[in-house]
């Protein structure tokens, strides 16, 4: 297995681990409803878990996106839609690795959903 292969394959790894966790937390909250002595810590638990799980996701995400814009020789600009579905991760997650990566001037802004152009 290559240092790529491996590294998608730890990053899979951690964001089912938290995936499942997000999930038990979730369920016990459900379960436990008001009860005042749980229910303060799952709700902390669920806010400090979830934007975590997002932050892997949207690691997953930019590993699909180099791997797409490699296949297809960089070109762009690249519009949300068309790479969420080339990359099978969701529009909102590669709209967000966009915006980082722009921020960063290590990428172009996505090009708009109407704007026409083919590119990809």
């Amino acid at each position: 297995m290559d240092d790529d292969a491996l590294r998608e394959a730890l990053i899979a790894k951690a964001a089912r681990e938290l995936d499942r966790l997000v999930t038990w937390t979730k369920a016990e909250r459900a379960v436990r409803g008001d009860d005042e002595e749980h229910a303060a810590w799952l709700d902390e638990m669920i806010a400090g878990l979830e934007p975590l799980a997002e932050d892997v996701g949207d690691v997953q995400t930019s590993m699909a996106m180099r791997q797409v814009i490699r296949r297809h020789g960089g070109e762009g600009p690249w519009r949300a839609e068309d790479l969420a579905a080339m990359t099978g991760r969701d529009v909102e997650s590669v709209r967000r690795v966009f915006e980082g990566l722009t921020e960063v001037g290590l990428a172009w802004p996505l090009a708009s959903p109407d704007s026409g152009d083919e590119s990809s």
